[in-house]
């Protein structure tokens, strides 16, 4: 995280995210470090559908964990807050997934000099505590790759 946070402070970028199966960590992650608040303007956890219908704009109807998805989510995300790079997430994290073949599936978009950077993550059946904290770490890894 410490890298990130350099690199943050030293290209002066900002950054926003939009979480629904991290439940905010990676908002959490983000703020950690003292002087975060130069890059970090702010999140929005849309953990339950309708929160991701009704302030992102994502049609009811769509697939919530999906690739369409998170795309939606960044660019409803970019309407409510102005950053540099904005971050969505998305995903089944179990155990009781309605269909079981996606549990552990998690789409995450990453949203950077108008490039959008998805990936598609499949977890598995792992407790909830370390798939978000996997997730977490795989999209702070991507953001310095990135970045």
């Amino acid at each position: 995280m410490e890298n990130l946070h350099d690199l943050m402070i030293n290209k002066k970028l900002t950054i926003s995210t939009v979480e629904s199966c991290t439940g905010g960590l990676l908002g959490s992650y983000l703020t950690n470090i003292p002087n975060s608040s130069k890059y970090y303007r702010g999140g929005i956890i849309a953990y339950n559908s309708s929160v991701k219908s009704q302030l992102l704009n994502i049609p009811e109807d769509m697939e919530f964990v999906s690739e369409k998805c998170v795309e939606l989510m960044n660019i409803g995300l970019k309407k409510l807050i102005k950053s540099d790079i904005h971050v969505s997430i998305s995903g089944y994290l179990g155990p009781n997934v309605y269909k079981s073949s996606l549990q552990g599936v998690v789409f995450y978009s990453i949203s950077y000099l108008n490039i959008d950077h998805i990936v598609n993550l499949k977890i598995g059946n792992i407790d909830r505590v370390l798939s978000k904290e996997f997730i977490v770490s795989n999209i702070i890894n991507k953001l310095c790759e990135i970045i």
